[in-house]
């Protein structure tokens, strides 16, 4: 029934079918607005992702110039450190040899 081109007036037996009608485009507009609140979150997830990624990017890069400089101008420090590295976790990892506090039973 289209209405909106004058062709007919409206009566009561018309309104049953315009309250359905109306029914079904509520429906339909509340999942849209859903779907834009889902969408509108998903957005601001990727946004916070990308700032935090280009956060940790510039600290990386930061990282970058640093080590380029002191393998430049310093690589026998470099080399320390890196010994300095290695050994701290070699000694992390190893196992502690058992201590006994000599407070214990024995039959």
């Amino acid at each position: 029934m289209e209405y909106s081109d004058g062709r007919r007036k409206l009566n009561k037996r018309d309104l049953p079918i315009i309250a359905a009608e109306a029914a079904k485009l509520k429906a339909e507009n509340g999942q849209l607005e859903e779907r834009l609140q889902i969408s509108a979150r998903d957005q601001s997830d990727v946004f916070n992702l990308y700032q935090k990624t280009e956060r940790e990017k510039q600290a990386l890069q930061g990282d970058a110039d640093v080590l380029r400089e002191i393998r430049e101008h310093a690589p026998d420090k470099l080399q320390e450190v890196m010994e300095t590295v290695r050994q701290r976790k070699l000694d992390k990892y190893r196992p502690k040899p058992f201590k006994s506090s000599g407070n214990h039973w024995s039959k």
